[in-house]
Parts: C-alpha cells; sequence; structure tokens
C-alpha cells in the first residue's frame, strides 16, 4: 500500500458543485489519506499564489496544496487528489493525467463558469459538525503535519489577516 500525500485543499466554499466534490473525495477517503479542506471565503492568499492564480484562471480554481510545497491549479488539483484515493479513482486519474491539461483545463474552465448557474449556490460557507468535521479546517491549529508549519507561504486565515 502506497503511503499518502499530506495536501490541503482550498476550494469555493459557497458552491454547491464545490461542496459536493469534497463530499465525493470524503466518502472515498480512508485513514491513510491525509486531506483537509478549507473554504476559499476563509483564507487571504499569499501573493504569489493569487498571483499564480489570477494568471492561469483568472481567480477561479480549486487550489491544492501538497506538504512538498507544490501548488496545483484546475485539472491538475481535481487529478492529484483523485490519486489519493483508492481503487478506480487513483487509475481514472492517472489515464486522466495523460491528457495534457492544455486539453483538460478546458473542460475544467466549462464546468468552473457555469456551475453556479447549474448546481446553484449558498449564501454562506458552514463547515460541517459531526463526523465529516475533521477534514476541515477552521484555523491554523486545525493544520495537520508539515502544512502547519508551511502554510503562511501559501495563506493566512482572514481572522489572523491584519
Amino acid at each position: 500500500m502506497k503511503s499518502a500525500t499530506e495536501m490541503l485543499v482550498l476550494y469555493d466554499g459557497v458552491c454547491l458543485f464545490c461542496e459536493g466534490w469534497v463530499n465525493f473525495v470524503i466518502d472515498r477517503m480512508t485513514e491513510r489519506h491525509r486531506i483537509q479542506f478549507i473554504p476559499l471565503q476563509s483564507v487571504e492568499l499569499s501573493p504569489e499564489v493569487q498571483s499564480r492564480l489570477d494568471r492561469m484562471t483568472g481567480g477561479d480554481s480549486i487550489v491544492c496544496i501538497s506538504a512538498d510545497d507544490h501548488i496545483y491549479l484546475k485539472s491538475d488539483a481535481t487529478l492529484m487528489i483523485m490519486k489519493q484515493l483508492d481503487f478506480p479513482y487513483n487509475r481514472l486519474a492517472g489515464a486522466l493525467h495523460l491528457i495534457p491539461a492544455i486539453l483538460r483545463n478546458p473542460v475544467y474552465d466549462f464546468i468552473g463558469k457555469r456551475r453556479y448557474r447549474i448546481w446553484g449556490r449558498k449564501n454562506v460557507c458552514v463547515l460541517p459538525d459531526g463526523e465529516r468535521r475533521k477534514y476541515f479546517v477552521a484555523v491554523e491549529n486545525d493544520l495537520s503535519g508539515e502544512l502547519k508549519a508551511k502554510h503562511e507561504k501559501y495563506f493566512l486565515f482572514k481572522s489572523a489577516v491584519k
């Protein structure tokens, strides 16, 4: 069994499609998966990450940050997350990764630009209660492992922004 990569996923917390995607991932995670989720509405991205996001996406993308200092956006982020899941999702992600991002990302953009119209949106982002809560980061102390020490390179929680 391969070891899981520790990662943070920053997602649109008011988007119902994005919330569904996060729930899909959580439902397929096992104890060996170390993926934590943060709504983008809860953080202020560092200038470096924000600049990269704006350049590549116009500011509209899921952001996946791995403990080994890689930032993944758009379809790369989605596939990186899927690679952490068990069969068949990890294999599907591996196969889809063979398709160049220049062909994958227009599909990502097509869905992303229409996600509110098709699936809807909430007025506010609310983190779940109960068993699912352990997968979500609301404050710095919720971060696990290596990412706790590195998060300020990528983002600050809005409550910590002065």
